[in-house]
């Protein structure tokens, strides 16, 4: 009773106990601390090493983890992102076609119910004249519900409404805000825009902008409604958002219902066999979901052969480390004390590595998305934040421990008396440390090279493919005639003329044509009517050209002629057609003076006979990764209703840069107000590759990371296998053993790892790399060549890896081998 209630004594002291334990265990751990980096400072070169392979497998790591989390990961900015989707209607296969029909689009959402809104939009460079200067805004037009059914989130005013839609209001950016119109929406603020001033009246926030990169809104006024072949004009993006209760799955239960009740009704309408709903990240995704997955996994194969080779070099350090060990085992710490040390100089090395890797991951997030904006889905939101440093944190500790546990335990499972005895890890001497990490970072390594081998070898068959027309020293630009100021045929007519007259005199251009879709940009599709034939739903590109066209791309005219000036609105209607056309439905004869129709494009009612005057080469419009596709040409001057926006294509005369200029200097000196901003064709045939060279660039550098890495692995643990083999190779040496021989003796024991590993990662490509089979153009996943030249640049550099230590092995002194033994 003197001390007070026994069990608050008790417990006061079990508290104190605890209290002195939890403080013990902190010194213990700061004491391991300052030991490690006394470590560290003695061993400079090998932190140094390690602290690089950490920091830049997990900065890796961190930054593809980044794009994943955001692009697959995270939801839209957007109020309830999860009832935003895309309505897609089918053709009568039941494909999914990704744009609609504005009637198509009215009748669903005037007749569904599982829709709380709906809109359609279209993409559109529009032509703003600010500060006096003209230039191309990216443009959307869209319809009244745009912002109801999107519902971003708003700077400042509004979006539109039902009554807009004669009054010529947009919407702006942001960021448009800031650098065109001073920062700030104030009152009478406006824009011209395609020749009108148009009031602003609302500003979207940074970031928030669908479709991403959207600079200004514009109200469409739509399309009449109309019936039968017209819903087949699939211009437009249809977007909605689900009602309350409905899934996306019911609703397309219910608009299909629509669609069929409409294709049973009109039976020309053909992509009214039903409907899909995508979500609309989904959507946006597209077919970014599998690169970016693909390459995760091939940075994650990265992280962990750079944990292996870590483990393993840990591993045969910790033959180094004998005496310390034995040491403390004799001064009485256990087993427990030694692990913990160990792992926690492994933790305090990755946690130090994975720092840098995340300021690495901060630096690269910023540029990469700026320069992937455009490539890759919501590239420009990408940023480091809370959850990514949350991220890499985990990442080091688990990276800290795969590299320090298992050499921890092995080192510790010695006996103390072995340990005193110089032996250890190799039994008498012999063995390789490490051999099984090893093993395995060769393996993955092989599997890395050989998927950046087969992509290369597919996007070089890419580029090998013939895109029928020539994009050196051409440039193109769009050019949008102010419908106010060229709302007359005619007027369109005399600007059109008077341009290529003017460019064709400029000594930088050699030639100069029109068209209203060129090679890489967008283009339009109708249905064709072959005189005599009766083939159901077949179609071709139309064009609507100039003469001097095929000239100007180098497309060349295989028979009859080109299309030319005196092919007038007097003339008689005249097409050109491309060679898979010609041999498509003349197939080893003349096509020329034949006739063709092609509805939707040239009308629905009294659609002219085209009469075919010449053939022409084939041409893959969208680039080398697209497939050759059908064309008509019809002349302009023949279908000047086209004529309102149209490209111009020119040759230089050497620079493209100067032809491009000559090609502004010649339409604002026609029309001050015009936005022309020419870009080279081959820029604009590589940018549509650029997924494809950006998938291949990174696996190819993931894979040489995983080589360079196993090499060092291999390397360093050769190294101290020879160091720990000293003493046998003395007495080799003495008794006879050549030079050559010593070397061979090391090579071998390396090769049989090397082999080992390789033989299974080829074995794990060949399964693996099926994930690949989509990617893959002209080569298939089992491409012989890939895995051989895979495995001659491993072998290679094995050698080199190997080369170092065979000739230390070689060079021992056999006297100062026996010395040191004893």
């Amino acid at each position: 009773e003197r001390f007070g209630d026994p069990g608050e004594v008790l417990a006061s002291a079990r508290q104190r106990e605890r209290e002195l334990r939890r403080r013990e265990w902190f010194d213990e751990v700061r004491r391991d601390l300052v030991l490690t980096w006394r470590r560290a400072a003695r061993s400079p070169a090998a932190t140094l090493l390690t602290l690089a392979t950490l920091a830049l497998a997990i900065g890796l790591t961190t930054i593809m983890f980044a794009f994943v989390d955001r692009v697959l990961l995270r939801p839209l900015p957007f109020a309830s992102p999860e009832r935003l989707v895309v309505l897609q209607g089918m053709d009568s296969s039941g494909t999914a076609v990704a744009r609609t029909s504005y009637v198509n689009w009215a009748d669903w959402q005037e007749q569904s119910r599982s829709l709380a809104a709906s809109a359609v939009h279209m993409g559109r460079e529009l032509s703003v004249v600010q500060g006096g200067r003209a230039r191309h805004v990216r443009g959307e037009l869209v319809t009244a519900e745009f912002f109801d059914v999107v519902r971003p989130r708003l700077a400042s005013g509004r979006g539109f409404s039902a009554e807009d839609r004669d009054a010529g209001v947009v919407v702006v950016s942001e960021a448009y805000l800031q650098r065109e119109l001073g920062g700030r929406l104030g009152p009478g603020s406006s824009l011209s825009l395609e020749g009108r001033a148009r009031p602003v009246v609302g500003v979207v926030r940074r970031g928030h902008e669908y479709p991403a990169d959207t600079e200004v809104w514009a109200l469409t006024r739509g399309e009449p409604r109309g019936g039968g072949a017209q819903r087949n004009n699939i211009n437009w993006i249809a977007i909605a958002r689900l009602a309350e209760g409905a899934t996306a799955a019911s609703a397309a239960r219910e608009l299909s219902a629509i669609a069929r009740r409409i294709q049973a009704a009109e039976p020309e309408s053909d992509y009214s066999h039903g409907v899909a709903v995508l979500g609309l990240r989904d959507h946006l995704v597209g077919g970014a979901r599998g690169y970016l997955r693909l390459l995760l996994g091939a940075v994650a194969y990265v992280l962990l052969i750079a944990c292996a080779n870590l483990a393993a070099l840990n591993l045969a350090r910790g033959v180094q480390r004998r005496g310390e060990v034995a040491l403390r085992y004799a001064l009485g710490a256990g087993r427990g004390r030694l692990v913990r040390q160990l792992v926690t100089e492994q933790l305090a090395l990755a946690l130090t590595g994975g720092g840098l890797g995340l300021l690495l991951a901060w630096v690269a997030t910023d540029v990469l998305g700026a320069a992937l904006a455009g490539r890759v889905p919501r590239a420009a939101e990408v940023s480091v934040d809370l959850r990514i440093v949350a991220f890499t944190l985990g990442l080091a500790l688990i990276a800290g421990m795969l590299t320090g546990v298992a050499p921890a335990w092995r080192t510790s499972a010695e006996r103390p008396r072995a340990l005193l005895g110089g032996r250890g890890f190799v039994r008498g001497g012999r063995g390789m440390p490490g051999a099984l990490l090893v093993l395995a970072e060769v393996s993955m390594a092989v599997l890395l090279l050989a998927g950046a081998g087969l992509l290369l070898r597919s996007f070089q068959a890419v580029l090998a493919r013939d895109v029928g027309f020539v994009a050196s020293d051409r440039a193109i630009a769009q050019i949008q005639l102010s419908t106010e100021r060229y709302r007359d045929e005619a007027a369109r007519v005399v600007f059109w003329d008077g341009l290529q007259e003017q460019l064709q005199r400029d000594p930088a251009v050699v030639r100069a044509a029109i068209a209203n879709w060129v090679p890489t940009g967008m283009g339009g599709t109708g249905y064709l009517n072959v005189e005599g034939r009766s083939e159901a739903n077949a179609g071709a590109a139309y064009r609507v050209i100039g003469e001097g066209y095929f000239a100007a791309l180098g497309i060349p005219v295989l028979r009859g002629r080109d299309l030319e000036a005196r092919d007038g609105p007097a003339a008689l209607r005249v097409a050109v057609i491309s060679r898979s056309l010609a041999e498509r439905y003349w197939p080893g004869a003349n096509p020329v003076g034949r006739r063709i129709q092609v509805p939707g494009m040239e009308g629905y009612e009294d659609v002219p006979w085209l009469t075919i005057v010449g053939v022409v080469g084939d041409v893959r419009h969208d680039g080398h990764e697209s497939e050759v596709s059908d064309h008509v040409y019809v002349s302009w001057r023949q279908r000047p209703q086209w004529t309102q926006a149209m490209n111009v294509v020119v040759q230089a005369r050497g620079d493209v840069g100067a032809a491009g200029h000559a090609l502004v200097r010649a339409a604002q000196s026609l029309d001050r107000e015009l936005a022309v901003e020419p870009v080279p064709l081959e820029r604009e045939l590589g940018r549509l590759v650029a997924e494809r060279r950006l998938v291949m660039l990174l696996l190819a550098f993931f894979g040489a990371m995983a080589l360079a890495l196993a090499a060092v692995g291999l390397y360093g643990i050769l190294s101290f296998a020879v160091a720990q083999r000293t003493h046998e190779i003395g007495v080799r040496a003495a008794l006879g053993a050549s030079r050559s021989g010593i070397v061979r003796m090391v090579v071998l024991n390396a090769g049989r790892v090397v082999l080992a590993g390789a033989a299974a990662g080829i074995v794990a490509a060949f399964w693996l790399t099926r994930v690949l089979e989509s990617m893959l153009v002209d080569v298939t996943h089992a491409d012989p060549l890939t895995y051989a030249a895979a495995a001659v640049v491993l072998a290679l550099v094995a050698l080199g890896a190997v080369f170092l230590p065979a000739r230390r092995a070689a060079h021992v002194d056999p006297l100062t081998a026996l010395r040191a033994e004893r």
